[in-house]
């Protein structure tokens, strides 16, 4: 078994137990840690799917096998952060879901960069992000996650600024996956990407073996 099986594995039912026993104070031992342990084990399993995509014969994903784990564990973060942000939260419990999701949208915004820098290497690669669907989402994506954090970082906090946020965020979360499904598509069926990457890159040697 891989280690992201090992870790989805050990992943389900922690996640199973923190969602049904929120409070397990009463519970003997350390049960009532579920909800740490649950999120310890939530980022790798974030960057899981990426690894995945990172191995396949897709020259654009091959070409980001650094930066892209880090880029869905990033817009992971952000994603929950907008998410739990919807729910009737404490004072205390707002800010810490607002640092969160801050923390979160920094690392998507550098980690896009990352990306970009990676496939971009190659010209013919990185084109699927800069052009046609994929292109368009990936903007968007930047952009409404950029305006998301600028909503947090204001230093009001009205329910409606917290509504505008947590719509921002959720929308460039799921224009980074979108996003990067497109332009595995999009450069699976560009033939001159994988000759490119074939001599440019490492990516591409694997993909023409």
């Amino acid at each position: 078994m891989s280690l992201g099986s090992w870790t989805l594995a050990a992943a389900t039912p922690v996640f199973a137990a923190s969602a049904v026993l929120p409070h397990a104070g009463g519970l003997p031992g350390h049960l009532g840690n579920l909800g740490k342990v649950a999120g310890f084990l939530g980022m790798p399993l974030a960057g899981y799917t990426a690894v995945l995509l990172m191995n396949t014969a897709v020259p654009v994903w091959q070409a980001s096998t650094r930066s892209l784990p880090w880029l869905f564990i990033g817009s992971a973060m952000s994603a929950a952060g907008s998410l739990l942000g919807f729910a009737d939260l404490n004072a205390t419990e707002e800010r810490i879901v607002r640092r969160f999701e801050v923390a979160g949208q920094v690392a998507e915004l550098a980690a896009t960069w990352a990306v970009e820098r990676d496939v971009l290497k190659v010209e013919q690669v990185g084109r699927p992000y800069r052009e046609g669907v994929s292109g368009g989402l990936w903007r968007a994506s930047k952009a409404f996650t950029a305006a998301s954090l600028a909503l947090n970082l204001w230093p009001r906090h009205g329910r409606s600024l917290r509504f505008a946020s947590g719509m921002c965020g959720t929308a460039g979360a799921l224009g980074v996956r979108f996003a990067t499904f497109y332009a595995g598509k999009a450069s699976a069926r560009d033939p001159r990407a994988t000759g490119s990457a074939a001599v440019s890159g490492p990516g591409g040697r694997r993909a023409t073996d």
